[in-house]
């Protein structure tokens, strides 16, 4: 039995036997323990963990340490989603695209504070108005993108299993948005 230098070997060849054991060293652990598979699921662990030490030694990080590569974690980040650009969510073919919904939130928000901008006369609140549109803007576009979004992730199946990795970060986006727009508004709304 070969010394095992990094303990979380033993606990990737326990995940494996649990989750996704190769078969293959499987049957031959079983061949040699004459079918107990007690004596047959130590020898298992000994020799993935062996394997594991051994792959984790070389700072290969979490992979397969198999040749056939059919046990243990996949090697390497999870597969990275294809990004999705702005004109392609655009194009989108359905009456409840996000993106439809920010662009005249967005456009609204924008004749809002060009307005303000107009009715101040000193540099310094017209300097404050362009400041307050540059966050203005976007966060009225980002409101009506959230809107749009939670309503179809609601009602669509097809898109809730497509876009449930966004959920979380553009909720995030939502809550400061909606945070910001509203103090923009109260200020305006006080100004004017």
């Amino acid at each position: 039995m070969t010394q095992i230098q990094h303990r979380e070997a033993w606990l990737l060849a326990s995940r494996e036997f649990d989750e996704n054991r190769s078969e293959s060293l499987w049957q031959r652990c079983l061949e040699q323990c004459d079918q107990d598979p007690n004596e047959a699921k130590a020898q298992y662990l000994n020799e993935a963990a062996a394997l594991y030490d051994q792959h984790l030694a070389q700072g290969r990080g979490e992979g397969t340490p198999h040749p056939d590569g059919s046990g243990g974690v996949r090697r390497g980040r999870p597969p990275k989603q294809p990004r999705v650009g702005l004109w392609a969510r655009l194009k989108e073919p359905s009456p409840l695209n996000p993106v439809v919904a920010a662009i005249p939130l967005g456009l609204v928000a924008l004749w809002i504070i060009l307005g303000y901008i107009f009715a101040q006369t000193r540099p310094p609140f017209v300097v404050w108005g362009v400041l307050l549109a540059i966050i203005y803007v976007p966060a009225a576009a980002i409101i009506g993108y959230a809107a749009l979004f939670t309503l179809r992730y609601r009602l669509s199946g097809t898109f809730r299993r497509e876009r449930a990795a966004e959920v979380e970060g553009l909720s995030l986006w939502a809550i400061v948005s909606v945070l910001l727009f509203g103090a923009i508004s109260t200020f305006l709304l006080w100004a004017m």
